[in-house]
C-alpha cells in the first residue's frame, strides 16, 4: 500500500497536477452525436534531487455525452460532414458538464482548489478529425442505437 500522508497536505498547487482529455466523437446513425470523454489526473512524483517515477493517478473518469440530432446529416462514405462550429459547440458543452460532475466529486477532497484547465473544442476535435469546406467528418459508429443507456 502507498503511503498516503501527501493527501493531507493543504498546498496542492505546488504538487504538479497534470490533466488529460481525450476525446473520442462519432455519430451514432439515425440518432445523433456521441462523445465519449477521458478525464485522467495524475500527480507527478518526481522531487529535484529524486530520480524521474511514474505519476500516481488521482482519477480517471469516462464519460458519454449523447447529443440527438433531428436534422439528421445523410452519411457519405461512412462519415457524417457536420458544420465546425456546431459540433465544437456540442463538444464544449458535454466539457462543461463534465467539469461540473467531475467539481461535485472532488468538492470534499485536496483536489477541490485545483479546476480542470480551459479546453479548445475546436483544437481537439481538428486533432482528432478530418476537416472538408467547414465542416468535421464523424465517423459512423457501429452500432445502430445510442451508445449510453440515457432513456
Amino acid at each position: 500500500m502507498r503511503n498516503l500522508t501527501f493527501f493531507l497536505e493543504p498546498e496542492v498547487e505546488s504538487m504538479g497536477l497534470n490533466y488529460s482529455l481525450v476525446v473520442d466523437p462519432v455519430f451514432a446513425e439515425g440518432y445523433g452525436v456521441v462523445f465519449h470523454l477521458r478525464i485522467i489526473c495524475e500527480l507527478s512524483q518526481t522531487e529535484p534531487t529524486d530520480e524521474k517515477k511514474d505519476p500516481i493517478t488521482l482519477y480517471d473518469i469516462s464519460y458519454l455525452c449523447e447529443v440527438e440530432i433531428t436534422d439528421k446529416p445523410e452519411p457519405s462514405d461512412e462519415r457524417v460532414a457536420i458544420d465546425e462550429h456546431f459540433l465544437s459547440h456540442l463538444l464544449g458543452m458535454c466539457i462543461l458538464m463534465v467539469r461540473g460532475a467531475v467539481r461535485i466529486r472532488v468538492q470534499s477532497s485536496f483536489l477541490n482548489k485545483n479546476t480542470f484547465p480551459i479546453i479548445n473544442p475546436n483544437k481537439i476535435l481538428s486533432e482528432r478529425l478530418e476537416k472538408k469546406d467547414g465542416q468535421f467528418l464523424l465517423p459512423l459508429s457501429s452500432t445502430q442505437q445510442p451508445v449510453g443507456d440515457s432513456r
